[in-house]
């Protein structure tokens, strides 16, 4: 069993290495509005999954897993467990943002949805204001909604 635990200020340092080392946007913001799971091999940051909220709304972010440890079911279950955080929380709407991983999200139940549709239901999400802020909306960048 892969051993997931909520991330705590102690591990933000280790989250933004992990992120910056596979090119993702590496602002962690550990607040009541968003959350995030990391799994360690030993002393190592592996991987770490996150969710921010907004009313009724959940968007995952930051999925990511070092390269070595891929292939290994650690992604699917920090998704699943993003997932499940999020309906405890009754959250009615659940998205994720990719630009690297469409066809695994797409296995798990989720499906295409327009960016112009995405870009208005999830306004007010902190990394899609961002997104919005900096016009940072590449054709690369998909979005996807939990069914």
């Amino acid at each position: 069993m892969i051993a997931i635990r909520s991330a705590v200020h102690a591990d933000a340092k280790a989250m933004a290495e992990l992120l910056s080392e596979s090119s993702m946007q590496n602002q962690i913001a550990l607040s009541n509005n968003s959350e995030y799971w990391v799994y360690y091999d030993g002393e190592t940051l592996v991987a770490m999954i996150g969710n921010e909220y907004f009313d009724s709304l959940a968007l995952i972010k930051s999925l990511v897993v070092r390269r070595e440890m891929r292939g290994k079911g650690i992604a699917k279950d920090l998704l699943q467990k993003a997932i499940t955080e999020a309906l405890e929380k009754k959250c009615t709407d659940i998205y994720a943002i990719t630009s690297t991983a469409p066809e695994f999200f797409e296995k798990f139940g989720f499906t295409e949805v327009p960016q112009n549709e995405a870009r208005e239901k999830l306004k007010g999400l902190p990394q899609v204001d961002y997104f919005n802020d900096q016009n940072d909306w590449p054709k690369k960048r998909k979005t996807f909604q939990y069914k």
